[in-house]
This record gives C-alpha cells, sequence and structure tokens, in this order.
C-alpha cells in the first residue's frame, strides 16, 4: 500500500458477521465512501451499535440514513477529510449523530412495521435478515407469505445454519454477508423483480428491508 499512513490502516479481510458488533463498538465511526448503493447495511449497522455514521451523498444512502449521518462527496477528498476531523474532535456532532442513528434505526427493527406495510402496499420482494428482533427473520417471512403469497423472500444474513429452514418456506436467494452490488442485482433479477428495482425509491427500499 503506497500511503504514508499505511502503518495505520488495518485490513481485515474476511470478518465473522457475529463479531460486526464489536468491530463497530471499538470504532470512532463507520465512514462509506461508496458511489453506487442500492442498500446500505453497513450504515444501519453502525447506528444500531451506537457509532456515528459519515457517508457519501450517492445512490440510497441519503435516503436511508436521513438526519441520522454526516455527508459528503464521495469524489472529494477534502470534503471527507474534513469530515473525518470533524466527526474525532466535535463532541456535539458525534452524540447528535449518535442518538439519530439509533432512533433512525428503530424504523428498520419491526416486524410489526413491516407486516402493516404488506398489509396495506403490495410487495414484489423483501430483504430479510435472520437475526431479527421479536418474531425473527423465519417468522416474519412466513407470515409475509400469507399476506402476499406472491412475494419473493430472500435473507441476507451472516448466519449459513438456517438456509436449510429457509428454503423450506421457498426463500427465492440465501446471501451471506458481505454482499456485493453485483450480487444483489443478480438476484433481483432471478426474482423477477429487476423491474421493481429499477424503480424502487430508497423510501420503498426501507418499508421492503425491516431487519437488523
Amino acid at each position: 500500500m503506497n500511503s504514508s499512513v499505511a502503518s495505520d490502516i488495518f485490513l481485515t479481510g474476511f470478518f465473522p458477521h457475529k463479531s460486526f458488533p464489536m468491530m463497530y463498538a471499538g470504532s470512532e465511526a463507520c465512514v462509506f465512501p461508496s458511489v453506487n448503493e442500492g442498500v446500505g447495511l453497513p450504515i444501519l449497522e453502525a447506528m444500531a451499535t451506537g457509532v456515528p455514521v459519515l457517508c457519501s451523498k450517492s445512490g440510497a444512502l441519503p435516503e436511508i440514513a436521513g438526519d441520522a449521518a454526516y455527508y459528503f462527496d464521495s469524489d472529494n477528498i477534502e470534503e471527507i477529510a474534513t469530515g473525518l476531523e470533524r466527526i474525532v474532535t466535535d463532541n456535539e456532532l458525534r452524540s447528535t449523530l449518535t442518538n439519530k442513528g439509533i432512533e433512525r434505526v428503530e424504523a428498520f427493527s419491526s416486524c410489526s412495521t413491516a407486516l402493516a406495510y404488506a398489509t396495506e402496499n403490495p410487495v414484489d420482494v423483501a430483504f430479510l435478515d435472520i437475526n431479527m428482533r421479536g418474531i425473527g427473520g423465519l417468522g416474519l417471512a412466513e407470515k409475509l407469505i400469507e399476506l402476499q403469497p406472491r412475494c419473493k423472500i430472500v435473507f441476507c444474513t451472516g448466519y449459513e445454519e438456517y438456509a436449510i429452514p429457509a428454503f423450506k418456506i421457498h426463500a427465492s436467494g440465501y446471501l451471506m454477508k458481505p454482499i456485493s452490488g453485483c450480487r444483489w442485482a443478480t438476484t433481483l433479477k432471478a426474482s423477477s423483480a429487476m423491474s421493481t428495482a429499477r424503480a424502487m425509491s430508497a423510501s420503498v427500499t426501507a418499508a421492503l428491508m425491516k431487519w437488523l
């Protein structure tokens, strides 16, 4: 790595999903400079562990994070550097983003909210985690299918041992985290939902994906 600060950069390589909370909790912030992000799971995971988030203003990230993140232009290195400096020196900003993040992630945490949405609105595809509060991802999937038999269920998780139960309820996909953009696209296409994905705004994405 050709950088004067290379010794301060630690590349984890594969990191077990079950250890993510510990990794996030030990960080100063989650910095997510993705320029073509359709979901933004890492920023929600960081918010759930009380870590302030700095992220790109591109893709679906602004609507996923709402006012709970510090935004920057991923092509502007000075903007990113300014954000990094502020997040480690401005205690008021850190506190504000942390509190707003915890509040924000609650919108993605309720199985009852997802079911309420599915009761009133058509859902073509739902992305769920296995490890969810309340009835859990498998339980939520079963209830969604009862409400909307044509709804395609795709699990996005770090727990491989639940794959067989997932497919027993006819899940359309089972993606192991971390998940690349290409894998998202391939899964959507396989689920015959690509047209929905193109038109899907981040607000609709938020309504479909009630996990964490």
